[in-house]
């Protein structure tokens, strides 16, 4: 969005857990801010889910501005003004985002390619997962050269020990470490 001249700041709805720190702390990546509510009317834009009960405490009453997702629809949350949404039947919300980009014709920079190449690789199991798609596999071939990886596949071994791994997280924090 702010590649568009959007004010945008991205923002993590909890403390990230494994395979998110691995593939920030892989890529020297600056961890978003943690921020668990919103206030009433601020504008808003959901990633990766739609549905009100996945996300931040406010969303009834912020403005959703818009949407870009891959999970079914949630018909449970309304706004006064039409929105952007974009909701694809594809393995990973990356991979819309990818597509966004190739539309407006901007080419992401090296370390938001690798962003993008790991949450394609984290949410389909390196297209492992039955909902990965065709546009999944050329989204992830199109970023492995977009983003200077050298070795994809130890690139995905870490994500996957790190997905895996519940390491120093508490039994709450493991209930709810795939809650949006």
């Amino acid at each position: 969005m702010r590649e568009l001249g959007m004010n945008a700041v991205p923002y993590l709805q909890e403390k990230p857990i494994q395979g998110v720190k691995y593939i920030l702390d892989n890529f020297c990546y600056p961890y978003p801010n943690v921020k668990c509510s919103i206030e009433a009317g601020a504008p808003l834009v959901l990633t990766d889910h739609n549905d009100p009960l996945q996300s931040v405490e406010g969303m009834a009453e912020a403005n959703v501005v818009g949407v870009v997702d891959h999970h079914n629809v949630s018909m449970s949350f309304n706004t006064g003004l039409p929105i952007y949404y974009r909701c694809m039947n594809v393995g990973s919300a990356c991979t819309i985002i990818y597509n966004i980009y190739k539309e407006c014709g901007i080419v992401p920079n090296p370390s938001v390619a690798q962003l993008m190449l790991a949450g394609i690789i984290a949410d389909t199991d390196s297209l492992g997962k039955v909902t990965s798609t065709d546009a999944d596999s050329l989204a992830l071939t199109e970023l492995v050269s977009l983003s200077g990886v050298e070795n994809l596949h130890e690139l995905t071994e870490g994500i996957s020990l790190a997905q895996d791994s519940y390491d120093g997280m508490t039994d709450e924090e493991i209930f709810m470490s795939d809650c949006k």
